[in-house]
């Protein structure tokens, strides 16, 4: 069955390689500009998956992720957490001098030293993905984008350097969503809590995992928008729902919420290579 399957764009983006290294060529590709328009692209076609970006190991959560998710209607699941072992290059324009250099906020953040090092003087300016990085190179003689490799040949740009800092570990998870809920062995269970305003909440919740020796993968907290001092926090634990131990601590830990959301039980997968 062709499916349809959006992505964070637009092509030669990290998101786009993961959507087609797992989907291969049995989906359609739909590229979308911002995480919130995937999510939001899926909601509308139930059919569709949507990958999205949930971590990066230099620049940390995507907290546009966890807004989408939580205004997202119940029924959309995380059907499994993929990855991608990210190797960065710097495209340009051989023999013309950097002024500027284009990139997601994750990828300057990874680079940081290394452009300190080599580039010094030149203009960070952050873009919404690696994609439209190289989309404003390619369209400056005097601009560079730190993106994937690929992006090279499809926006008509020279490999300056690549890999950028091949030595240190650059990993991007992501999710995979959909309307079906998942099936199969699962690895980790994703969470949207809000606490009750009283004291001592965020102990209570997160005590029962503690007592059941569940580890957390992630929690992040995120103001609700419009919401001022409401809390939304986003939780991977380390466990499937179905084990024992998880059942025992979610039915536990749902006494101190305000709003308790699981969003999925799911395996997670191997890393790509990029």
């Amino acid at each position: 069955m062709i499916r349809k399957v959006a992505y964070l764009g637009p092509e030669g983006t990290f998101a786009s390689i993961v959507a087609r290294k797992r989907y291969k060529k049995d989906a359609v590709y739909i590229p979308q500009p911002t995480v919130r328009r995937v999510v939001d692209y899926v909601c509308a076609h139930k059919a569709s998956v949507g990958i999205v970006p949930v971590e990066n190991s230099s620049g940390g959560i995507i907290l546009d992720l966890v807004d989408s998710l939580n205004e997202a209607p119940q029924g959309l699941w995380v059907q499994a957490e993929l990855a991608i072992n990210v190797r960065l290059a710097l495209l340009g324009h051989r023999g013309r001098k950097i002024e500027t250099v284009y990139s997601h906020f994750a990828p300057l953040q990874h680079c940081d030293d290394w452009l300190l090092r080599k580039y010094p003087k030149v203009r960070r300016v952050r873009t919404e993905t690696t994609g439209e990085a190289a989309t404003k190179a390619a369209a400056d003689p005097h601009a560079a984008a730190i993106a994937t490799k690929k992006s090279a040949r499809q926006y008509g740009l020279d490999v300056l350097t690549y890999p950028i800092k091949k030595e240190t570990p650059n990993i991007t998870q992501f999710f995979a969503l959909g309307w079906a809920k998942p099936k199969g062995p699962a690895q980790e269970t994703s969470l949207l809590v809000s606490l009750k305003n009283e004291s001592g909440s965020l102990l209570k919740f997160l005590k029962p995992f503690a007592d059941e020796g569940l580890n957390l993968k992630r929690i992040v907290s995120r103001n609700i928008l419009g919401q001022p001092n409401t809390y939304i926090f986003f939780v991977g634990v380390e466990a499937a729902q179905s084990h024992p131990g998880m059942r025992r601590a979610l039915a536990a830990a749902k006494k101190s919420a305000a709003r308790f959301r699981v969003l999925g039980s799911y395996a997670v997968e191997k890393a790509y290579e990029s």
